[in-house]
Parts: structure tokens; C-alpha cells; sequence
């Protein structure tokens, strides 16, 4: 499957994608705020996993979310690469759990390969984690409730100098740190 690198990729975590999926109306306020258009939608093997455990069948899902939105939706393999960021980033904030840290990983890799990266979340300790490294997020419960879009912050990152860097070079960096 080719990428097209002209767009940007977002990263779902598995309860948004579910919350799509019981509130299909809520869905358009993803539409209406432009969350759709030059967009690639992916969901990660891990959410499978986490689907599959909730008894919700994958490939059904997974159909749904994307009839719902008017979008394909790309299975997203993790990597050992994913595995390896997402153990530093258990070990750098302590509220992230397993498996939402190689969901996140995923979401910071995708950089190399798209314009941005965006994490669709409503789980907190993934936000914060993804403002701390630079991760464009999407808080989807407060955008279904405010109903438009607020500009992400990223006050919170780790230094000016990290800000500074390149994508490969923010990957390098969690893949070289002790």
C-alpha cells in the first residue's frame, strides 16, 4: 500500500475510535472542523488487540468508523521501533500505560512519513505524553463537546532544543536515549 506523503496522518486511540462508532452524529464534528480533508486515518494493531478483548469484531468495526466518516482507515503494524520508543516513553511518564505507549510511538513515527502527525485521544496521560514530545493531539471528547477545533499546545515539551529538531531527528533521539 503506497503512502501519499502530502498528507497528514491521524492516529486513533482505540475508546475514540469506539466513541465514533456509538455516536455516529458526533462523528461529523470531525468533518465540519476540517479533520477529514488531505487526512490519513490509521488504527494500529494494538487497537485490534484491545478491540478483540471488548468483544467487538475488527474488521466489522473498523468498516463502520470508516463508512461513518467517508474515510479508509490503514491498519497500522507496531514495530520494533514502536516497541523500543514506547518503553522509554513508560519509563519517562509514569501515568502512560501499556498498550497506549506504542499507540502513541506509532502516532510520533508516522512523522517520517506524513506532513504531521496528530494522536486523536480523550485519555489524558496520553495527551499530556504526546505534548511533552511534540505530538500534535486531538482531544476528541472535548472536541465533540466545544464542537470546533482549539489550536494544540505545546508548551509542555521537553526543550527548546528538542522543539527544534527534525522529525527523524525527535526519533533518533527516543531511540538513543539511555
Amino acid at each position: 500500500m503506497m503512502v501519499n506523503y502530502n498528507t497528514n496522518a491521524q492516529v486513533f486511540d482505540t475508546n475514540a475510535f469506539i466513541d465514533i462508532l456509538k455516536r455516529p452524529r458526533e462523528a461529523r464534528v470531525l468533518a465540519r472542523n476540517g479533520l477529514c480533508y488531505k487526512t490519513t486515518w490509521y488504527i494500529t494493531s494494538v487497537s485490534q488487540m484491545e478491540l478483540e478483548k471488548l468483544d467487538y469484531d475488527y474488521t466489522d468495526v473498523v468498516s463502520q468508523v470508516g463508512h461513518i466518516i467517508g474515510k479508509h482507515i490503514i491498519p497500522l503494524q507496531i514495530t520494533a521501533t514502536h516497541e523500543k520508543i514506547g518503553e522509554k516513553l513508560l519509563d519517562e511518564c509514569p501515568k502512560l500505560h501499556y498498550p497506549d505507549n506504542l499507540i502513541v510511538s506509532a502516532a510520533f513515527c508516522l512523522q517520517l512519513k506524513h506532513n504531521t502527525s496528530t494522536f486523536i485521544s480523550a485519555d489524558g496521560a496520553c495527551l499530556q505524553v504526546c505534548v511533552k514530545i511534540g505530538l500534535a493531539i486531538i482531544n476528541y471528547r472535548e472536541l465533540v463537546r466545544r464542537k470546533k477545533l482549539r489550536t494544540p499546545h505545546y508548551g509542555g515539551t521537553l526543550s527548546k532544543q528538542y522543539r527544534r529538531l527534525s522529525p527523524q531527528e525527535k526519533v533518533n533521539y527516543w531511540l538513543d536515549k539511555q
